[in-house]
């Protein structure tokens, strides 16, 4: 499910990766209204997290984690949960 499916419908869903399943906080939307952040930025980051996911493969469960693109200046704030679960918490420029 991509960024703008979950917002436009009014919900929040899950996101599956070939790697991660990520459990989308309704914080994040939050934020990235109120920053004025790009509506498919988050979609762009997620897509990262391919190529650090031996990093975060070394992460602890419940250990918080940042992913970049500079491309558009936008961080993801994460949480490690557990093996490939994650959670999506937050969105800053």
């Amino acid at each position: 499910m991509r960024s703008y499916e979950f917002i436009t419908e009014g919900r929040l869903g899950d996101i599956s990766t070939p790697d991660f399943k990520i459990f989308v906080s309704s914080h994040l939307i939050d934020q990235v209204v109120k920053r004025g952040l790009p509506i498919l930025g988050p979609d762009k980051v997620i897509r990262k997290l391919q190529t650090i996911k031996d990093k975060i493969s070394q992460l602890d469960d419940g250990q918080k984690f940042w992913v970049y693109d500079a491309s558009i200046d936008m961080s993801l704030g994460m949480r490690k949960m557990n093996d490939a679960n994650l959670i999506l918490a937050t969105a800053v420029s």
